[in-house]
This record gives structure tokens, C-alpha cells and sequence, in this order.
């Protein structure tokens, strides 16, 4: 048998059908299971008696670097939180801090379980190289918005939009495990031209489109 084989013995599995199974499970390198009979070749045993074995969780709306920006302007309405702390705070973002900050995201998700993030934020190009190399999958989208203005130390949504282009061009990371996306982050921060753009870019590329529907 492969040496990654584990078993987990005395637990309960969640099946792919939903169902609660009990005894004894083989983990296989590939991510699938079997049940043991106990005599099989493995590199570790595991008592599971206080384990549950389940697929691993999807968070389908991250903000990665924002883990810099943990409790920021805590107990703010929306708006006066975007608007005096979070935006003022990305005028100063680089490329660098966008990293570090999906790095600590990252290994946050992997210790609770999550293999899997629909990412929307600054940098996409910086971001998507660490959750390919942390072996997690994920939808990397890149931002389009015209807020805050270029005037005013935002990024000039044409030539994010080129940008973007180019990173989806440029295909997956990641053996396939990651692709990039477009985000327009909302309609309040979005013009319709832009809206447009990236949606038309969408339908062309095939990428995914990602945008804040409700808000509170």
C-alpha cells in the first residue's frame, strides 16, 4: 500500500452522500477513503474516537491580506468603516504586504479546515502565487473599481483591467488548483462602464466574476 496511507480507527466519517459512518477508515493520499480491516500497510494510526472525518470546508467570499486589518475600525457602520479606515489603509498597500497578509490567511484557513477561498482584493498577481504554493485551491479575483480614485492614491481602473487581462491570460498556478477571477467590488464603487467591461471580459475569458451583492 502507498506510504501516505492513514487510519483513523473508533471514528465517524461523513459520507459523499451525507451519511454517518462509524468504524475504522483508511485516508489515501489522493483524498479519498476506504474502510480498514485493521491489517493493512500504513504509515500512521490514529485513535479517532474524538474525531469526525469530512470533507474539508469552501469559503466562497475572502478578503486574504485583510487579516492586517483585523479589527481596524471595529464597530463601525459599513461606510464610515470603509471610508475611514479600510480605504485610507489600501492607499499604503504593496505587493509585498498583500502576500504576507494572504500567507497568515492561509495558514488560519488550513488549521480550521478550509482547502478552498473565492479571493477578492488588490494584487491579485501577488496573492495568487502563495495559495498556489500552499497547496489549497482557490478563485483569485482581481479587483475593477473606480473607488478610490486614481487622483487620490486608488488604481486606475483601466489599467486594471488590462492587468487582469493579462493575468488570466497567462493561465492557472498551481497545476490548475488556482485561477484568477474578476472582482468588481460593488456598484457603489463600480461604474457602469466598468461593470460592463468586466463583465463582457467575463463572458470572454470564461473567468469567474465576483461582486458584494448585500451588504450590511
Amino acid at each position: 500500500m502507498d506510504s501516505g496511507v492513514r487510519r483513523i480507527t473508533s471514528t465517524r466519517l461523513i459520507d459523499h452522500d451525507g451519511r454517518i459512518r462509524e468504524g475504522d477508515f483508511l485516508l489515501l493520499e489522493d483524498g479519498s477513503y476506504s474502510p480498514s480491516s485493521g491489517d493493512e500497510d500504513v504509515t500512521e494510526t490514529i485513535e479517532g474516537s474524538d474525531l469526525l472525518i469530512t470533507r474539508s470546508l469552501q469559503n466562497w467570499h475572502t478578503h486574504l491580506p485583510m487579516t492586517l486589518n483585523r479589527s481596524m475600525g471595529e464597530g463601525l457602520a459599513l461606510m464610515d468603516w470603509l471610508q475611514t479606515s479600510i480605504f485610507p489603509s489600501e492607499r499604503n498597500l504593496t505587493p509585498e504586504f498583500a502576500s504576507i497578509g494572504t500567507r497568515a490567511s492561509v495558514a488560519e484557513m488550513i488549521s480550521g479546515g478550509t482547502t478552498f477561498a473565492c479571493d477578492m482584493y488588490h494584487f491579485p498577481g501577488s496573492i495568487a502565487p502563495v495559495v498556489a504554493e500552499s497547496g489549497i485551491r482557490g478563485v483569485i479575483c482581481g479587483p475593477t473599481t473606480d473607488w478610490p480614485p486614481a487622483e487620490e492614491g486608488g488604481s486606475d481602473s483601466g489599467n486594471a483591467l488590462r492587468e487582469l487581462d493579462s493575468l488570466i491570460r497567462s493561465g492557472p498556478l498551481g497545476s490548475g488548483r488556482v485561477e484568477i477571477g474578476i472582482a468588481t467590488h460593488a456598484v457603489y464603487t463600480c461604474s457602469e462602464e466598468i461593470l460592463r467591461k468586466a463583465s463582457e471580459m467575463s463572458r470572454e475569458s470564461g473567468a469567474r466574476l465576483h461582486i458584494h451583492t448585500s451588504e450590511t
